[in-house]
């Protein structure tokens, strides 16, 4: 079965920038800031960042930052084809397997810099490290998804934003008429942001991403579905924090 690598998966997932979006409460409580962790974290020096002045950054994703945090999530993934002679199968023909297990990630490495922050989130092998493990960057704008570990302070590349430092709720639509792309944002009644984006090549591709404040990534979905006629082959594989 055909998974989106990392960078596909964060591509898709990009804030949307453009079009009409609400402006969020400013006592919006995700919008306050927490300083990186400084006991772990190191500067661009190498050394232990001790200074007082350390970069801070949104509560949504201020834990991606802190050096040897870990999180362990609870991962399924749903297949549903139809197949009426299937014993398993329901009313209207339709056949749901689901394999259920867990897996943990945790920081490898986190530097603060002046004006931006870097990190390095690895998992183990049940979680499938291409969904969740890499590199991120924050700055003033947002977080960002990064090919490499900068090793010293830089503007990440505009392009890899996942979700912005204050966020909106909004949607965007781009593309054409033929394989549209739809970016939203949305708030979730629990407080999470989370971000989707929704296109059609033939199959339809959803994937969201959802940050929780003072925890980080809450939730990593992908679905793929294929309709055609009375056909349907779909494939939803998410990874939720355990509390």
């Amino acid at each position: 079965m055909y998974r989106y690598s990392n960078i596909a998966l964060i591509c898709l997932l990009l804030a949307a920038c453009g079009g009409k979006q609400n402006k969020p409460d400013s006592d919006d409580e995700s919008l306050t800031t927490d300083p990186a962790p400084s006991s772990q974290a190191v500067d661009d020096t190498g050394n232990d960042n001790d200074t007082g002045e350390m970069f801070a950054m949104p509560a949504h994703y201020a834990p991606l930052f802190e050096e040897g945090r870990v999180w362990t999530y609870q991962a399924s993934q749903l297949y549903r084809f139809r197949d009426v002679e299937h014993e398993d199968a329901d009313e209207d023909g339709v056949v749901s397997e689901v394999d259920t297990w867990t897996c943990t990630c945790a920081v490898e490495e986190a530097r603060i810099y002046e004006t931006s922050a870097a990190t390095r989130i690895a998992c183990e092998d049940d979680c499938d490290s291409d969904w969740i493990s890499g590199v991120y960057i924050a700055d003033a704008t947002g977080l960002h998804w990064s090919y490499t570990f900068p090793e010293q302070d830089s503007r990440p590349d505009s392009s890899g934003r996942i979700i912005e430092a204050a966020p909106q709720v909004g949607e965007t639509v781009s593309g054409d008429d033929g394989m549209p792309y739809t970016e939203a944002t949305s708030r979730m009644p629990n407080g999470d942001w989370c971000i989707e984006g929704t296109f059609n090549d033939g199959t339809i591709h959803t994937n969201r991403a959802c940050f929780r404040n003072h925890a980080g990534i809450a939730v990593i979905m992908s679905r793929e579905e294929v309709l055609y006629l009375d056909d349907l082959d779909d494939t939803t594989t998410t990874f939720e924090l355990t509390e």
